[in-house]
């Protein structure tokens, strides 16, 4: 598919995109909404993120508008399933947060409407403090995906995508862009993350990677229970948080309060070459 010609360049080793084709070669939309409502239905039912992570990852919010003198007034929440996450960032925020989910069961939930998070409401565009998502890897196009969410972002405004360590375990068998999904439709290393993060700020000059929150053990009480279940924990932990925010080119990326500042240096240095030949060619 012609959207999809963007990552032809990246390194098939660093993420599996998988589509969904027609017989002429179209993308098959309602079949993407058909397996998605399919995966909200079987997990309906597991835990979002806990209310001690959004708690935490709050706090850096309010730390970071705290630093342009901003005060925050409404968020939104991608691909929330049964609504917990703006439910959480909602009281932590004291703003009001509203969720997104493509399935028919959105409807069922408070402060969630039904929604496909590739798409905007005008309304949103320039008017939205702060998204939060860990459903990228659901996205059929993520570089499109993310450049949709930071048209909504007001200058200053902040996205956190939630990353976990097995997203970046790319199985020799899917890699690159393919056909016939069956689950998740995206995995991308934690260096790919970051490279997509650039081009889709990039793409309208005005939003960056700040830092990147190691998470993965953030607030626990009882490290055994880092592998955690779904159905019966109340921690709900993703590994690592992106930090973006909507700001001029010319900002310099902050230390990494999470991880050593030299480790998040590798990744802007390896995002930034890879970026300069990824523009050059498209």
């Amino acid at each position: 598919m012609e959207e999809l010609k963007k990552y032809k360049d990246f390194d098939k080793k660093e993420f599996s995109l998988f589509t969904f084709q027609k017989e002429d070669g179209s993308f098959d939309y309602e079949a993407y909404i058909k397996e998605q409502t399919r995966l909200n239905r079987k997990k309906i039912d597991l835990n979002g993120p806990s209310w001690v992570l959004i708690e935490q990852l709050s706090h850096y919010v309010k730390q970071e508008f705290a630093q342009i003198n901003h005060k925050p007034q409404f968020g939104l929440c991608h691909g929330t399933r049964k609504g917990e996450e703006q439910q959480h960032f909602s009281k932590f925020l004291d703003i009001p947060v509203l969720g997104t989910d493509i399935s028919d069961t959105a409807e069922n939930f408070p402060n969630t409407v039904r929604w496909d998070f590739h798409n905007v409401v005008d309304e949103w565009v320039n008017n939205v403090d702060f998204i939060y998502s860990n459903s990228l890897d659901h996205s059929y196009d993520p570089i499109h995906c993310l450049r949709q969410w930071f048209k909504c972002l007001r200058p200053g405004g902040i996205c956190i995508l939630a990353w976990e360590k097995h997203d970046g375990e790319i199985d020799i068998k899917n890699q690159g862009v393919l056909n016939s999904p069956n689950g998740d439709l995206f995995q991308g290393t934690l260096d790919f993350y970051a490279k997509i993060i650039k081009i889709a700020g990039e793409m309208d000059g005005t939003t960056g990677l700040k830092y990147i929150l190691n998470t993965e053990y953030m607030g626990a009480t009882n490290t055994s229970r880092i592998l955690w279940d779904m159905k019966d924990s109340n921690w709900g932990l993703w590994d690592y948080h992106f930090v973006i925010q909507k700001i001029s080119n010319d900002h310099v990326y902050a230390p990494n309060p999470g991880k050593p500042a030299r480790q998040v240096t590798e990744h802007c240095k390896k995002r930034d070459i890879f970026y300069k030949t990824w523009k050059e060619k498209n």
